[in-house]
């Protein structure tokens, strides 16, 4: 649960953009929103690296009573106790907070929405949906990978000594090819979000979208 993460983007700015120098005038507005979630992005931070109970966290030390105390294997098997249903019960509260976030987004998203032309209300809506659909956080979309590949690398090293070296190396060849290949479906499942999105917009639209896109993509799928 402790794992360093928390990286907050807007995808999706380019509907409340002007027309004249698109390109420009959405960087301005990039910028203007990150500096107004600055105050945002503290305050997650303060509740993601809050101390854990019986830990000393400053700023050039961190240690647990456990380690500092000469404790009974007794005292210290309570104490992982305490802390194992600790964060169990806080992640019960973050499964929570995230359900009230949602609703809250979706509550304040219909409010902004109505700051858009009628016409584009309803197409926005379901744009944002889409995204808000396909998103993910990077932290679930590499835990499977790193998962599989602590398994595929713990295999390898216990057949060392064990196997011939050509064995061992065709174990090795498969294991990159299999990361290879786990890449190649992650970033075109990406690039099919990205087209999906374009999709759903006019050609001028998806045009001002794409100066946020962060890779190379196709042509969007034809409208039907």
């Amino acid at each position: 649960m402790r794992s360093l993460w928390m990286v907050f983007t807007c995808l999706l700015a380019a509907a409340s953009v002007a027309a004249e120098q698109p390109s420009v005038k959405n960087k301005e507005n990039a910028k203007l929103e990150a500096e107004q979630n600055e105050e945002w992005l503290a305050a997650v931070e303060r509740i993601r690296a809050l101390p854990r109970p019986c830990e000393i966290k400053n700023m050039h030390v961190t240690a647990s009573v456990t380690q500092v105390y000469d404790l009974t294997d007794a005292a210290k098997a309570q104490i992982k106790k305490a802390l194992d249903e600790y964060d169990a019960e806080l992640l019960k509260r973050a499964a929570r907070w995230l359900d009230e976030e949602k609703s809250l987004r979706q509550e304040y998203e219909a409010k902004a929405l109505q700051a858009l032309p009628e016409d584009k209300r309803e197409a926005a809506r379901k744009l944002l949906d889409y995204s808000h659909g396909a998103w993910t956080t990077l932290l679930d979309r590499e835990a499977p990978f790193k998962k599989e590949y602590a398994e595929r690398t713990e295999k390898i090293r216990q057949g060392m000594g064990k196997i011939s070296t050509d064995d061992l190396e065709a174990a090795r060849t498969a294991t990159r090819t299999w990361v290879k290949d786990y890449r190649a479906k992650l970033t075109k499942g990406d690039e099919e979000v990205i087209q999906k999105l374009q999709g759903m917009l006019s050609a001028e639209e998806a045009e001002r979208l794409s100066q946020f896109v962060r890779m190379k993509v196709g042509e969007p799928p034809e409208k039907k």
